[in-house]
């Protein structure tokens, strides 16, 4: 999301796993855990997973970032689970 290297040569960051739609989200349409929900993130100190939490993304995205951030993250993500579903 953020550009961050995931590893990067002090490791103070490494790839995490997150689920985009949050499993505290209640909704009806809240996918779970399958392979089109779940991203990889920067984990640690100010890192993307640590400060998303359990966030919508939208909100956290917006929160983080202007609105044309959030839309071309928010663009690279869709791409993202449309190559992971097929």
């Amino acid at each position: 999301v953020c550009g961050r290297q995931l590893t990067n040569l002090f490791g103070d960051h490494h790839a995490a796993s997150d689920h985009w739609i949050p499993l505290t989200y209640g909704g009806k349409d809240n996918p779970g855990t399958v392979a089109t929900n779940i991203v990889p993130l920067c984990h640690g100190v100010t890192g993307c997973n640590n400060s998303k939490n359990d966030t919508l993304p939208d909100v956290w995205l917006r929160q983080r970032y202007s609105e044309q951030k959030a839309r071309q993250i928010e663009r690279r993500i869709k791409d993202y689970f449309e190559w992971v579903g097929k």
